[in-house]
């Protein structure tokens, strides 16, 4: 099960991809690097509900190399999974551990009635920030957003290194994760 839903989170965030700017569903998403990353999800609101009880323990992290980087997070519903992504461009990075991302979308993937994904992008305003590096440690990864729908937010905390990782982080060498071009 647990793999069905990260590939449903992966195929959903590649779905709605067109929404944040990049490749078509029917092309391979460019990206810098893309991590999915176990962990411990903390706490998920959506529009104002409370979904803790239903968050995965899973965060997907991509950078799609063109300024764009999401945060996504699944959770369930009737209908199978939900994901929710925090998108922005405006980012800082003064070190590997500290990261602040200026949150100007919130992407939500559902599967509609007729079972295929649908998506809802909303304009949004907020941020998610980062403390520790999610390939060498826990790190805590706390996400919030106001929309016309309502406050979104998210905290999880990783496990210590991603269960996925493709691409490379910039300044990043020899960390012991795989990484794949």
């Amino acid at each position: 099960m647990r793999a069905r839903a990260g590939l449903f989170a992966l195929t959903a965030l590649l779905y709605a991809a067109p929404a944040f700017g990049v490749a078509s569903p029917s092309e391979p998403a460019p990206y810098r690097y893309f991590a999915v990353i176990g962990g411990a999800c903390e706490r998920l609101v959506l529009a104002g509900r409370d979904q803790t009880a239903g968050c995965r323990n899973e965060l997907v992290n991509v950078d799609f190399g063109d300024g764009r980087v999401a945060f996504a997070f699944t959770s369930p519903s009737d209908r199978g999974s939900v994901v929710t992504t925090f998108l922005g461009h405006a980012s800082a990075q003064p070190d590997l551990r500290t990261y602040r991302l200026e949150v100007d979308q919130i992407s939500t993937v559902t599967r509609g009635k007729d079972g295929e994904p649908t998506n809802v992008a909303e304009a949004a305003s907020g941020h998610c920030a980062m403390t520790g590096d999610p390939t060498r440690e826990p790190a805590r990864f706390e996400c919030t957003a106001k929309r016309a729908g309502g406050q979104t937010s998210a905290t999880f905390v990783s496990a210590g290194a991603p269960t996925v990782y493709a691409g490379r982080r910039a300044g990043v060498a020899g960390n012991g994760v795989a990484l794949v071009e």
